[in-house]
């Protein structure tokens, strides 16, 4: 495994003067965005780049879209459907045909619909998602997206409407391990990786059934794979 380099080599703190705080390394890049500049919560969770151009920024406390001047910010409204179903943003994802989706904490799924600039909510319970918390997304490379769930995976078709679920069942070595889904990812070759509470399983294109990947840990079932990622120029998370 090639080891990482560094823009600076390792410096112990002990070896730095307590007086220069670190003043001979390259000055900041970074610059602090919270509440004072517009966003709803001072904890962001998503962070995400629409077709059209647009920084969107998820929080504990509504979602927020930058326009490279200010801070547009949404929230939920009970007397609105069309409002954003819910303030905890958990994951945001742009398919295939240009559609953003949000996904929340307590509010399931929503599309975002830049014509009237407001939400179209995907429905929860029969018929809908397997659970109302959402943490995951991905494309399913058919015009539909795969949903990580706290009740399963979902599998939705925008333009029909259907939905698809699976769950973890005891007596299925080959079913998901655990129903709690925090991370997909989708590779081009359409081998589907999913991130559970439970360690990491895959599903290759076509089968029904999910291969748990072992990993390099004691006891793979108290593993909870949060964060999926290729490696630049591999095949593999």
């Amino acid at each position: 495994m090639p080891q990482p380099t560094f823009a600076h080599p390792p410096i112990s703190p002990q070896s730095i003067d307590s007086n220069a705080r670190w003043s001979h390394l390259a000055s900041t890049i970074f610059q602090n965005i919270s509440t004072d500049r517009g966003l709803p919560h001072p904890i962001a969770t998503a962070v995400h780049e629409s077709q059209d151009g647009f920084l969107w920024v998820g929080t504990q406390g509504g979602l927020s879209r930058w326009d490279g001047y200010r801070f547009r910010t949404y929230l939920p409204d009970p007397k609105d459907l069309h409002s954003l179903p819910d303030v905890w943003i958990q994951a945001m994802h742009t398919d295939s045909r240009g559609r953003m989706w949000v996904a929340t904490y307590e509010g399931g799924l929503a599309r975002y619909n830049p014509q009237f600039d407001n939400f179209e909510r995907v429905p929860i319970g029969p018929g809908g998602l397997s659970h109302a918390s959402v943490s995951a997304l991905a494309d399913d490379g058919d015009g539909g997206i795969y949903i990580g769930t706290d009740g399963g995976l979902d599998q939705y078709t925008p333009d029909t409407g259907g939905m698809r679920h699976w769950q973890f069942d005891p007596n299925d070595a080959q079913s998901l391990p655990d129903n709690h889904i925090y991370a997909l990812l989708r590779e081009k070759n359409g081998t589907l990786w999913i991130g559970t509470g439970r360690g990491l399983v895959r599903r290759q294109p076509g089968s029904a059934q999910f291969e748990r990947v072992a990993l390099p840990v004691a006891s793979e079932q108290a593993v909870i794979v949060r964060t999926l990622a290729l490696a630049s120029g591999g095949n593999y998370p």
